[in-house]
């Protein structure tokens, strides 16, 4: 525990106010030099748009974290890879380990220019062993995708059924399609459970074996872009806030509980750690949006009580999402008396 708060006491003032109690804490850790690194990553997403505000924030905050997230996936960054490498270069230097987002292998990855994932690199076996060597077991590996249990949950099914029901008389030929056969494969599996659900008239299925396999295989085993990093031998990343069973069985090798929405946090911990121990995986947990505007972030003492708790059940990772950048503050969304 004395371990851990070198580490997570200074992190949590990232997002406290700073109060006696927790600078008592960290001025004892500062003082006790002998003390091993904590068994815990502890850091921040970063979601900026340029090296100079990435080194900016590595410079705030690398004298109390130990991982910093490059979550380029929805900025420029992730369409120039010596960026990126510029980026994680500086945080290993300073010390710092990193996990790197540069979002996923759509559909639109192959005819938008603007979404083009990883470069449109054939095999993605050159670029693991070049970060291995440049970064050693600083890299941690990448972040694929996002929520993919949550979306399940809360996606427009009724929409996306309505379209289904469109291609029953015209299916997609794969040989005519520019799309990949793994994407009209699941088309056709995702049909079979539209129709399913016709035949059931609103009465309950007798199991959700199908939809269950769908999402396993087809969501999350066979998608191009996690097939490639499992290929190349990275490990897997995303966050989620349901269904972390079916994440882990669809092989993600870290799942990070969001914490944040008015959950509960209590349930959020138990589902992935639970998840984690039965599938022997590792999970940690990042603290998301309490509101969906301004000031974004929960309170204080609430957020230091949120990382205590997945800390003190075990969690491996713990992540501040820190986003959006906000118009006029260097740091993203983080503002001054959120640091040390």
């Amino acid at each position: 525990m004395r371990d851990f708060k070198k580490y997570l006491v200074p992190l949590l003032i990232v997002v406290l106010l700073v109060s006696s109690v927790s600078t008592a804490l960290v001025i004892s850790a500062i003082n006790n030099d002998n003390k091993s690194a904590p068994d815990v990553n502890i850091g921040v997403a970063f979601c900026g748009n340029t090296t100079a505000e990435a080194e900016l924030l590595i410079d705030k905050v690398k004298s109390y974290t130990n991982l910093f997230i490059l979550n380029a996936a929805g900025n420029p960054i992730r369409r120039n890879q010596t960026t990126i490498e510029e980026i994680c270069d500086y945080a290993v230097a300073q010390g710092l380990q990193v996990i790197i987002n540069v979002g996923f292998n759509s559909t639109a990855s192959r005819i938008n220019s603007d979404r083009i994932w990883f470069w449109n690199l054939s095999s993605l076996n050159d670029t693991k062993q070049r970060w291995t060597a440049r970064w050693g077991n600083k890299f941690l590996g990448i972040y694929y995708s996002d929520e993919p249990g949550g979306i399940q949950l809360d996606g427009d099914w009724k929409t996306y059924f309505t379209w289904l029901s469109a291609l029953d008389d015209n299916p997609p030929d794969p040989s005519a399609s520019r799309f990949p056969s793994v994407y009209i494969n699941a088309i056709h599996e995702l049909y079979a459970i539209y129709e399913k659900i016709q035949e059931a008239n609103g009465s309950a299925p007798a199991n959700y074996d199908a939809e269950a396999e769908f999402f396993v295989k087809n969501v999350i085993r066979d998608d191009p872009g996690f097939t490639s990093l499992r290929d190349a031998g990275f490990k897997t990343f995303t966050s989620d806030y349901a269904l972390y069973w079916f994440d882990y069985l669809g092989g993600y090798d870290v799942l990070l509980a969001q914490i944040g929405w008015n959950c509960s946090v209590a349930q959020q911990i138990d589902l992935v750690k639970g998840a984690a121990h039965m599938q022997n995986r590792e999970w940690g947990a990042i603290i998301t949006w309490k509101y969906s505007e301004w000031p974004y972030l929960d309170k204080w003492d609430q957020i230091y009580n949120q990382m205590m708790t997945a800390y003190k059940a075990g969690a491996s990772y713990l992540v501040l999402f820190n986003y959006p950048i906000i118009e006029g503050n260097d740091y993203g969304l983080m503002e001054d008396e959120h640091f040390i």
